[in-house]
């Protein structure tokens, strides 16, 4: 198995950051929407300390001002659009922010096949360092996965993470079938919504790393 980068999201709480860091963990995820279970404000996760953690803000709006002043406020190094934002909205942060900071998310669901959703890449490729492939055709945090194969063999502009039910169970099985680089963990090493269960936590990077 290839190195692949690995994203925890959905942080509220110090000492999942701390063991997340010590663990090596490469991107920590804070979710900046009120609906949201694991939502924190842009205060609270600036007083939250990373380590060496690349931060990452996920918005579901396209309020500009609100994902920019996120942005300082909380000491976020990524923007991931996980909102469906229009071009305009990832444009303009692309240019205030730089492209290679912002994270785009895409539901492969939402395509008839393949082609089609490397389509979608190449046309918000300009605007995006990096992408996100989710489970289902809209949010996330739900648990559930990407059908299997629908990936395999994705060429991709950019790298890419996948996201959607992953746990420490099933994280081998999906990264061997569709080589992503890197993979998002949330609700699949949660004891309850925001917080992480230390076990399945280590659990997780011991078959990704081990």
């Amino acid at each position: 198995m290839k190195d692949v980068l690995i994203k925890i999201c959905g942080m509220r709480e110090q000492a999942d950051l701390d063991l997340a860091a010590a663990l090596g963990v490469n991107l920590c995820g804070f979710i900046f929407a009120p609906q949201s279970p694991r939502a924190v404000t842009p205060e609270r996760a600036a007083a939250l300390d990373s380590g060496g953690m690349l931060r990452v803000g996920v918005f579901v709006t396209d309020d500009m001002r609100f994902i920019e002043e996120t942005a300082r406020t909380a000491r976020l190094d990524r923007i991931q659009l996980h909102g469906d934002q229009s071009m305009t909205c990832a444009n303009r942060l692309s240019r205030t922010l730089g492209a290679g900071r912002l994270v785009r998310v895409l539901w492969p669901e939402r395509y008839s096949d393949r082609a089609a959703l490397e389509e979608a890449m190449n046309r918000h490729a300009h605007s995006a360092g990096m992408f996100l492939l989710d489970a289902g055709v809209s949010g996330g945090g739900s648990g559930k996965r990407i059908g299997g194969g629908r990936l395999r063999g994705l060429n991709a502009p950019r790298p890419w993470l996948l996201a959607g039910g992953l746990t420490p169970e099933n994280v081998k099985e999906a990264v061997a079938g569709c080589v992503p680089d890197g993979v998002d963990f949330n609700s699949g090493i949660e004891s309850e919504p925001g917080r992480k269960n230390p076990s399945r936590m280590r659990a997780a990077l011991a078959v990704l790393r081990g």
